[in-house]
């Protein structure tokens, strides 16, 4: 089974700037316009199976271009939204930095810290994914969300989290094989875009 975890495409400038999170924000007109080349060119290599999407709306679209694309619907799960930032929701990470230059970047007030992040990512990948009997998988979702997912599969301490680097619109691949092997085939890919 190949499993595709896709970022959703580049969001309105002012979100970008600031920590959204969990916070719905829309996507720029650049924004929907990748969503809908990304849809195409993913649905011309590969035929999915099964679609799934977090429930923000900025990943929802990209979710909604590809149902159109390949007419198969695409089913939400909580689990695959983006880190809850807390109380960093919808501030600037240079002001935060400025203002606390020591900040524990694993733990945000209020929020989720990203342990807890991993583990419910990881569970919709035990739960849902490792479960299915299909080809080809496709998963819109987030920068964090994503990497949370590849520092698991990969083994990747988590000091090194905010180096896995996922870009808008950056397709990752995961081959599973029948005996559970599991080999990252693409990384951050943006040649779909």
């Amino acid at each position: 089974m190949n499993i595709f975890f896709v970022r959703h495409t580049e969001v309105d400038k002012v979100a970008s700037d600031w920590i959204a999170g969990k916070t719905d924000v829309g996507l720029t007109q650049k924004g929907k316009e990748q969503a809908t080349t990304l849809a195409e060119s993913l649905s011309k290599h590969v035929s999915f199976d099964h679609i799934f999407s977090s429930p923000l709306s900025r990943c929802q679209h990209l979710a909604a271009e590809l149902k159109k694309q390949t007419q198969k619907d695409y089913v939400v799960d909580e689990r695959l939204a983006e880190l809850d930032f807390g109380e960093w929701e919808g501030k600037r990470l240079n002001l935060l930095y400025e203002q606390n230059p020591n900040m524990d970047l694993f733990s945000p007030p209020g929020g989720e810290s990203i342990e807890q992040l991993c583990d419910r990512v990881f569970s919709f990948w035990e739960e849902v994914i490792l479960n299915l009997k299909a080809k080809h998988v496709l998963v819109v979702a987030h920068g964090g969300t994503n990497s949370a997912l590849m520092m698991k599969l990969t083994n990747t301490p988590k000091e090194k989290f905010w180096d896995l680097i996922q870009s808008y619109g950056g397709v990752n691949e995961i081959e599973v094989s029948s005996h559970g092997k599991i080999d990252v085939k693409r990384l951050n890919d943006v040649t779909f875009l």
